[in-house]
């Protein structure tokens, strides 16, 4: 007999008793993963109001200074291991309207191909974000790389090569593919072949192919849209 909150219960029923917590567990954490996915993690504003209770509507000089020499830091650092890097998401609509990082952004959006990622060594890798000062740590669920310098962050997103697509990476990815067949699939030619550069916080950077074309792919249904944070004119 085994006692259950002052109760006795025959072992048998307790071994049955723990498969069913295990598995309401199980169901729990997966139910989590499900609510926290992509959808929410990539196209915050969506709805901004579930990331800010008191929403940026414009950087003040100090942080849009540390987001200029934050992109400089990371665009020397990836044309110096020679990785193909574009900007993406909210920073790719940053650079088309304002030439900066948009006024109400958290962070600036990068993106690479796995592939020449790949051919780095580890090694190689973090000595190149050393030597640029910056800190990161890899999020395997996601596939990204984030990015840490003084008060602000970035976010280097790895897109895999497939046939003539290029699709996220990240074990949700590989879990979860149905969180990933509306949102985060784009053609290859969108990034293949030398990339056009343009003005973004005050550097030149690269973008993908016929300018807001891929933004088409990452956001849907508004991408024409945009969508600031409530309480922002």
């Amino acid at each position: 007999m085994a006692r259950v909150f002052g109760i006795n219960i025959p072992r048998r029923l307790n071994r049955k008793l723990a498969v069913i917590l295990g598995c309401m567990l199980v169901v729990f954490v997966f139910l989590r993963l499900v609510d926290n996915s992509i959808d929410n993690d990539e196209e915050w504003y969506k709805h901004p109001e579930a990331f800010f209770k008191e929403p940026p509507c414009d950087h003040d000089e100090y942080t849009q200074k540390l987001f200029e020499e934050l992109t400089e830091k990371m665009s020397q650092m990836l044309d110096k291991l020679e990785i193909t890097y574009f900007l993406c998401y909210g920073s790719l609509w940053g650079a088309l309207k304002f030439q900066k990082t948009l006024p109400w952004d958290r962070n600036i959006d990068m993106c690479v191909i796995y592939h020449q990622l790949a051919a780095i060594d580890e090694t190689k890798l973090y000595q190149a974000f050393k030597q640029a000062d910056l800190n990161y740590y890899y999020n395997s669920r996601r596939g990204k790389y984030v990015v840490s310098y003084k008060t602000v962050s970035a976010e280097i997103t790895v897109f895999e090569k497939i046939g003539t697509h290029v699709e996220r990476i990240g074990w949700e990815k590989r879990i979860f593919p149905h969180l990933y067949l509306k949102y985060q699939n784009f053609p290859y030619q969108l990034v293949d072949r030398e990339l056009t550069r343009i003005k973004f916080n005050n550097l030149n950077v690269p973008v993908p192919h016929q300018e807001y074309e891929i933004q088409k792919y990452f956001y849907p249904d508004n991408w024409w849209k945009e969508v600031k944070p409530r309480g922002c004119i």
